[in-house]
């Protein structure tokens, strides 16, 4: 219990007995410092409403940037250092290409449902997306993002936005069984229609994050 304070509210004397508030005045006081209240509530709950998921998405679509450049961060529990690749990100006519450039040049394409990748001897290998639950994630994730089409994300994922226009982020938690068997969650962070962070965390402590650089 809050301990009262022994120091009088007001001390009247008799020259000051004008300045003794009313109850009418404390009234008034009262209501008008209530109406100003709800009025800044208001105000700050309208604007926070204002930025939705579906205002995020569209904000996404109006950024025409279609190439990006990224640093990822690979940590594996085993590893007492992470694994560090830098390259570049496109989405263009429906297909995701992934370059990198360090530690050695090789790409990733995703052509509808399958990952294509060719190392620096120009070795092709092709895996089906669906069956790399961590893969088939990040796919899903890039390509909504990279596109601001949001109801693939729906289709995989709860999703939970929260921060400011100026600063967001949103949590992805995934809801088909074969996601849950092997991932945790995935976040996005942003700035306004700019992607700026992915994070994947995975149920066997491994986690992955991509540094996007938009400029």
């Amino acid at each position: 219990k809050a301990k009262r304070s022994r120091r009088p509210i007001w001390t009247p004397s008799p020259s000051g007995l004008a300045a003794i508030p009313t109850i009418g005045s404390i009234s008034m006081t009262f209501g008008r410092n209530a109406l100003i209240a709800v009025v800044i509530l208001w105000t700050s709950v309208a604007s926070a409403d204002d930025w939705t998921i579906d205002v995020l998405a569209m904000a996404l679509q109006k950024n025409d940037t279609h190439q990006v450049a990224f640093t990822e961060y690979r940590h594996i529990s085993y590893l007492s250092a992470p694994l560090i690749s830098r390259g570049t990100m496109d989405f263009t006519d429906g297909v995701l290409r992934k370059d990198i450039i360090a530690p050695q040049p090789e790409r990733f394409e995703i052509r509808e449902n399958f990952l294509i990748h060719i190392d620096n001897d120009d070795n092709v290998t092709r895996i089906k997306i669906e069956d790399h639950p961590v893969v088939h994630s990040l796919v899903i994730t890039l390509r909504a993002t990279l596109s601001g089409q949001f109801a693939p994300l729906r289709d995989y994922f709860n999703l939970v936005l929260s921060g400011s226009r100026a600063d967001w982020e949103m949590a992805m938690y995934p809801h088909t069984e074969k996601l849950r068997a092997s991932l945790s969650a995935v976040t996005l962070r942003g700035v306004g229609g700019r992607l700026t962070e992915i994070a994947i965390a995975e149920l066997n402590g491994d986690n992955t994050v991509i540094k996007v650089q938009n400029d």
